[in-house]
């Protein structure tokens, strides 16, 4: 991402809609038009009429400003328009995986600490799934990369057609997945789980040269092992690798 000069939040303008650079051009030409028109009353007070004439240097006081500041507010404001709208994509890009769609490993930890801080304080449970594609490199190595990218997507989308709308859920790796879910204790993490899991593995993905089984193993954790992410995360992960153990296909809460 490129460096920008660092401005408060609260004094950023922020033009994302089309209509607001009109709102804006108009407030730039009101407020031109008011500041002509005190400088104008201010000479008036101080010369009278012996520098020009009153009544027509407050009409030029009008429509002088009206005629230089719309055209330049309103180039400013597209100006801002496309600023904020390029700064949304670069955000983005930044924190979106580019083949799932999914945010990525560095998005997902920076707003799950957010996450679970707001859910210490609220003291409401949370609940993170480590979910891993099953036999992923045979995918790649026997069909090869394009149909394994296919195998992640479709993983993806099924991830998403059964999760929350408040559920955190990311590509975290090569073909690992997290899911944060808020309000959720060990039991409503078991079902939300298995949801996953069989989402994924209820019907094939149609590829040109195969039909393809696709599995993912699920280890996970809630806040009873306490709400630090990086600590959850390992022991979700731990119990990730014993769900492959004892066969895939299946989720195994961490201890």
């Amino acid at each position: 991402m490129v460096a920008s000069p660092v401005m408060p939040r609260k004094m950023q303008l922020r033009i994302l809609k089309k209509r607001q650079i009109w709102l804006y051009t108009m407030a730039v030409a009101v407020l031109s038009v008011t500041i002509a028109q005190l400088f104008i009353q201010g000479l008036y007070l101080w010369f009278g009429d012996t520098v020009f004439t009153y009544r027509y240097m407050a009409v030029a006081a009008v429509i002088i400003p009206v005629f230089v500041a719309l055209p330049v507010a309103y180039s400013m404001g597209r100006v801002l328009y496309t600023l904020a709208h390029t700064q949304q994509t670069l955000t983005r890009l930044a924190e979106t995986d580019g083949l799932t769609g999914l945010i990525n490993r560095r998005s997902f930890f920076d707003r799950g600490e957010a996450l679970l801080t707001a859910a210490k304080n609220a003291s409401f449970p949370v609940a993170l799934m480590i979910l891993d594609a099953d036999h992923f490199k045979q995918i790649n190595h026997g069909y090869g990369h394009a149909t394994g990218d296919k195998a992640l997507k479709f993983i993806a989308d099924a991830f998403n057609s059964v999760a929350r709308e408040t559920d955190l859920i990311a590509r975290v790796g090569g073909e690992e997945f997290a899911v944060l879910a808020p309000d959720t204790d060990h039991q409503e993490a078991r079902l939300l789980a298995k949801r996953l899991i069989d989402a994924v593995c209820e019907q094939p993905l149609l590829c040109d040269r195969a039909i393809l089984e696709i599995s993912v193993s699920c280890g996970f954790a809630d806040t009873s092992h306490g709400y630090d992410l990086d600590r959850l995360y390992k022991i979700a992960d731990m119990a990730m690798y014993q769900a492959k153990s004892d066969g895939r296909n299946r989720a195994v809460q961490a201890a």
